[in-house]
């Protein structure tokens, strides 16, 4: 099972699925990996990362009371957040008016 928990929940003998963030901020080559060493586990407690992804199945589970959320919410919350915003709504422009800001604009462009 995944869980992404932030990285003052990690201990050695996870399985570390994901590392949240850009691969260019994090300072391990692989993605996936088992937490093994106290020296990994402060490279990553030093790094930029906040969270990671964690697999329960193939390394140790997170302490009980810990800020672990399962996959399945994680979506959840990504779907309300994304049927918020696509609910909002913008001002609708008419076509004419986007077609005479086009003209305006290619005009400005070949001056």
């Amino acid at each position: 099972m995944h869980k992404k928990i932030p990285v003052s929940d990690v201990r050695i003998g996870m399985h570390i699925q994901e590392l949240c963030g850009s691969w260019m901020d994090h300072p391990f080559w692989k993605k996936s990996f088992l937490l093994e060493s106290e020296k990994d586990l402060i490279t990553l407690q030093n790094s930029s990362i906040s969270e990671v992804w964690i697999d329960t199945g193939l390394g140790c589970d997170v302490e009980a009371g810990s800020h672990a959320r399962y996959e399945d919410e994680v979506a959840e919350d990504v779907e309300n957040e994304l049927a918020r915003i696509s609910a909002s709504t913008t001002a609708k422009i008419p076509l004419h008016e986007e077609l005479d800001r086009a003209r305006a604009l290619l005009a400005e462009g070949k001056t």
